[in-house]
């Protein structure tokens, strides 16, 4: 949510919106990993996968320090960083190149 709005402030438009949407919701859902979910588009290997998640991580975390207040950003951060620890195991399978699991 932070991400659009971060980029509205930055180019100081209110379209600057449509493209960081499409770009924040696109990558995500058009690219991934056989096996990783039940809806399959555009096939990556898992580290690709991981970059994306990576990236809207990022995204996600930066622009919540441009445009919220600082316990926001606070509280986003210390999510983000709950993300990574309990989602390891699924890095981790899918840096090595996502193996079925049966």
């Amino acid at each position: 949510m932070a991400g659009p709005w971060a980029a509205a402030e930055i180019f100081d438009s209110g379209w600057a919106v449509l493209p960081a949407l499409v770009v924040l919701m696109g990558l995500p859902s058009v690219f991934n990993v056989a096996g990783d979910k039940n809806i399959e588009g555009i096939s990556v290997p898992g580290v690709v996968r991981i970059a994306i998640e990576s990236l809207l991580l990022l995204v996600a975390v930066a622009a919540t320090w441009i445009v919220w207040p600082l316990w926001a950003a606070v509280v986003v951060s210390l999510v983000a960083v709950g993300m990574v620890a309990t989602g390891l195991p699924r890095y981790r399978w899918l840096a090595a190149g996502a193996p079925p699991t049966s």
